[in-house]
């Protein structure tokens, strides 16, 4: 279902604001490969949290796209700690990570392709991570080992001739939030875990990935407890 829409100018001026932060890890250099995919001048935003298990659900984003949204963002996704030796499938993870997203991922694949057919293949398809009372990043993980274990999961290669072929979504957006529990600690942002976004933003931009994010205040305010 489309949570909201949203008109923006701009939607990557944030990056530099990130890659300001201090650093605790080294970010070792990434050679750039060429942009995967283009923003329009003008944008029109769109969240949903669609899983693409329901026809009619997907009809409502088809609807938007023809309405006019061109940067759809899937909500969400997140990292959780794996144990490898226990893992089946273990090429979809790297470093005993890997990625819950609140999606069928082989349906939205197919809904990619249909969409492409449509001539609608310059939609951009950003995925969130966060959402209120979704949880923060791994503590413990460098930005290098999170940007690994998306990437692998991002990455996966098309199954068959009716699912879309290339990554999976063209880059992430940052929605982390607070919690209903005063109590958690979502309710603030480490340290580590802004060193962790800026770090995993700047990997993503190097490899030609789109980075997006609607900080709070907090975020960069240096005064903030």
């Amino acid at each position: 279902m489309i949570q909201s829409w949203c008109m923006l100018l701009m939607l990557s001026t944030f990056v530099s604001a990130l890659t300001s932060l201090n650093m605790a890890t080294k970010i070792s250099a990434v050679s750039p490969h060429k942009i995967r995919k283009e923003l329009p001048d003008k944008i029109l935003v769109a969240y949903t949290t669609n899983k693409c298990n329901n026809d009619d659900d997907l009809a409502k984003v088809t609807e938007a796209i023809k309405a006019g949204v061109n940067v759809l963002i899937w909500s969400f996704i997140s990292f959780e700690e794996i144990d490898v030796g226990k893992k089946a499938n273990a090429e979809i993870c790297r470093q005993g990570l890997q990625m819950k997203v609140n999606l069928d991922v082989s349906k939205y694949r197919l809904y990619r392709e249909q969409l492409r057919r449509m001539g609608f293949q310059n939609v951009v398809h950003l995925v969130a991570f966060g959402g209120w009372n979704g949880p923060h990043l791994l503590s413990g993980y460098s930005s290098k080992e999170l940007y690994d274990a998306f990437q692998t999961f991002n990455m996966q290669p098309k199954t068959n001739d009716d699912t879309f072929e290339g990554p999976l979504f063209d880059g992430i957006d940052w929605d982390l939030e607070g919690h209903d529990n005063v109590q958690s600690s979502t309710n603030e942002f480490t340290k580590e875990c802004l060193d962790q976004m800026g770090g995993l933003s700047m990997l993503m931009k190097e490899n030609g990935f789109i980075v997006s994010m609607a900080p709070p205040e907090s975020y960069l305010d240096i005064t903030s407890d």
